[in-house]
């Protein structure tokens, strides 16, 4: 009976490891171009990727300057 418990407990614990390794979205900086290529912007226009994780981690404001310089500002305590 203890021997059931034991084997019955591992194969669950592996299966729930197996299917969260595989659910497992992915981060940075490959994660985020692959995703910018998906983009369909309108014709005439581009879309770039200037900026991903770890380079931006918590943005509260974003603001493009007449120049097309883009300024953003972190809030790194805020929650």
């Amino acid at each position: 009976m203890k021997s059931y418990w034991i084997k019955s407990t591992l194969t669950v614990a592996a299966a729930l490891l197996l299917a969260a390794n595989l659910t497992a979205q992915r981060h940075g900086p490959a994660a985020a171009a692959e995703q910018a290529k998906l983009l369909l912007p309108h014709p005439g226009l581009q879309a770039t990727l200037f900026a991903s994780e770890p380079m931006l981690l918590n943005p509260a404001n974003m603001d493009i300057d007449s120049e097309g310089r883009v300024w953003v500002t972190e809030g790194v305590n805020y929650r």
